[in-house]
């Protein structure tokens, strides 16, 4: 994207960043809307990110996935998704910049399970209205159960007769 440069750290310009991002999706007619399937998941571990997509796709789930705070606002500002499972210690800046960015945009009541191998400070769980906290390493039962409870079974095309 023009204009859109790595920072780190900094969510006042990350902030503006979406929002302008955001605006020019409106004006070119194409206003964020929620994608009722998909997950954005936020994470930098490859190997982790790989399991997770794998585990939702056979489930059903379109997922969409982001390693940096960056790629995470960028994604946010093309769709909301349904659900977004976040990384806190990302390799640009901190997961709760995009939860930030989220929460002041259109997107601002995505439901949000944060996945990370730090512990997450529980002033901003609650002041961002986190739905979760999962502490890696965790079992991917508990996170598939909790993309259940939150948003429902994926819907398919597949229709049984």
């Amino acid at each position: 994207m023009r204009g859109l440069r790595r920072v780190y750290g900094r969510l006042s310009t990350l902030n503006l960043e979406f929002q302008s991002l955001q605006a020019g999706a409106v004006a070119a007619g194409k206003e964020s809307q929620v994608n009722s399937g998909s997950v954005l998941l936020v994470e930098d571990d490859d190997t982790l990110v790989h399991s997770i997509v794998r585990n939702l796709a056979v489930r059903g789930y379109e997922t969409r996935a982001a390693g940096t705070v960056t790629d995470g606002v960028l994604l946010l500002a093309e769709e909301c998704p349904a659900l977004l499972l976040l990384d806190v210690d990302l390799p640009d800046g901190s997961g709760w910049e995009v939860l930030r960015a989220l929460r002041a945009g259109p997107c601002h009541d995505t439901p949000v399970i944060v996945v990370s191998a730090l512990r997450a400070n529980p002033r901003l769980v609650g002041e961002l209205h986190c739905l979760a906290v999962l502490e890696k390493p965790f079992p991917m039962e508990s996170l598939l159960r909790l993309v259940r409870e939150h948003i429902g079974d994926a819907v398919t095309e597949e229709k049984h007769v």
